[in-house]
């Protein structure tokens, strides 16, 4: 219980006070900096997100900014992605492959090329609280993942409400089934 009170303590919650940080190279995110620049190696192109459709409404800078922020994962068939009750906030997209979503032991849901998981615990449900893990996710195939953290998916929430609206109503139902 500490680490995961100390863990939330010293976690950065979206904040952009000047409009004009959606298009600057870096952005003010509650005391630390996210820089927009390129990641090593990076893996996703804009076409890879168009192909979403959680995310294929995203102006045609900010789809730049999601493929240039999001990392790549992929995991084994078998193998668990997430665990119910961990404190780590990424977000997750299926690119490819498919998952089983379990609560307590208990079979919940089916996911597929295209949906996304993690939103619960990614989003900042205000004054900086957010969720632990609600469910655990466990890849039915070999998945291939695009990852985001907290926090450029919350600077792309707020230069995309649409997008967080999208994800807000997703979680308020999956927390209605716990």
């Amino acid at each position: 219980m500490e680490r995961t009170i100390d863990w939330f303590a010293r976690s950065p919650v979206p904040s952009l006070s000047d409009p004009s940080a959606e298009i600057a190279l870096s952005v003010e995110y509650r005391g630390s900096t996210v820089t927009d620049g390129w990641n090593v190696g990076e893996v996703f192109r804009v076409q890879d997100l168009a192909d979403v459709p959680l995310l294929a409404d995203l102006p045609p800078d900010q789809a730049a900014r999601a493929a240039r922020w999001s990392r790549e994962v992929r995991v084994a068939a078998g193998d668990m992605v997430v665990e119910r009750w961990d404190a780590a906030r990424d977000f997750y997209v299926i690119i490819d492959g498919e998952a089983e979503v379990f609560i307590d032991g208990d079979y919940v849901r089916h996911l597929g090329r295209g949906d996304f998981f993690g939103e619960v615990a990614a989003l900042d449900w205000g004054s900086g609280f957010g969720y632990v893990r609600t469910a655990t996710v466990v890849a039915a195939s070999d998945l291939r993942l695009l990852v985001l953290g907290p926090d450029r998916l919350g600077v792309l929430i707020h230069a995309c409400p649409a997008l967080g609206e999208k994800l807000q109503a997703a979680a308020r139902e999956r927390m209605r089934r716990i």
